[in-house]
């Protein structure tokens, strides 16, 4: 099995697109939903019907079981998410756990951690992320011990909202930036009108750049990724720290992105 591209289309079908859409072997029913087609597949009469009649297209990539777990590096591309950070009206947050020097507010880049998130529920699943930070990962102390110390990954605590405790049973991984580059020369980005900045469209695209030199487990990427006023980092992980989340059950096969160096 290889990586294959895929097209995930989401409109509300009438009757009407059901049945011509069924004239091209293609299944789906009236109502909202999504349909996922391999890119190739796709025809053009197809393609030239979805974009009169204006539904949402999307492009992704799968990959098989044995493409990542033959991979030396993968980034983790999607996780269980929980919960806002706190406070999350007017995002809050952001002033207190964050050191907002060079911060742009139009972007999003260059906000420094500078304490602990506050949160105000647990999620049952054993490691999550929070909406609207999707470069940061919290751990069950246990899986913590467990799985992200061997490998000289460090962790800080996470506080309980309006409380101020430390949460016991929680921690949130401590994931340095890398200064390595890589190749996004197939990646569009925008420029920040205010700030200069240049990030990149989050959507992964196939096999993901790797670093020349990568010497952490656990790491960022240099570049920031988004849109709007949303930044990210890509979250890069090592083949026997991926091998050790998937032992311990803490992630799902395809969260992760195989790497390559371009």
């Amino acid at each position: 099995n290889k990586m294959k591209k895929i097209i995930q289309i989401c409109a509300n079908w009438s009757a009407n697109q059901v049945e011509i859409l069924r004239q091209y072997g293609i299944v789906t029913e009236e109502g909202c939903n999504s349909i996922f087609i391999e890119e190739e597949k796709l025809s053009e009469n197809v393609y030239s019907l979805l974009k009169e009649w204006r539904v949402m297209l999307a492009k992704g990539v799968e990959f098989s079981k044995k493409e990542i777990l033959q991979s030396e590096y993968c980034i983790i591309d999607s996780c269980n998410s929980f919960g806002y950070p706190k406070p999350d009206g007017d995002f809050g947050y952001r002033e207190l756990t964050y050191l907002m020097t060079n911060y742009c507010e139009t972007c999003g880049i260059s906000k420094i951690q500078k304490d602990a998130f506050r949160i105000s529920k647990i999620s049952k699943a054993k490691l999550w992320s929070l909406e609207w930070i999707y470069d940061e990962i919290f751990v069950e102390k246990s899986a913590y011990e467990a799985v992200f110390r061997p490998f000289g990954i460090a962790c800080r605590c996470v506080k309980k909202y309006k409380k101020e405790t430390i949460i016991d049973s929680v921690v949130q991984l401590v994931i340095p930036d890398t200064d390595q580059p890589v190749d996004l020369s197939e990646y569009e980005y925008e420029v920040c009108p205010v700030c200069g900045s240049r990030k990149y469209h989050p959507a992964v695209k196939g096999f993901f750049p790797l670093q020349e030199n990568p010497t952490l487990h656990l790491y960022k990427s240099k570049e920031y990724f988004g849109s709007g006023a949303s930044a990210s980092k890509k979250v890069y992980v090592s083949a026997p720290l991926r091998d050790k989340m998937l032992e311990y059950k803490l992630a799902k096969s395809y969260w992760f992105v195989p790497c390559v160096r371009k």
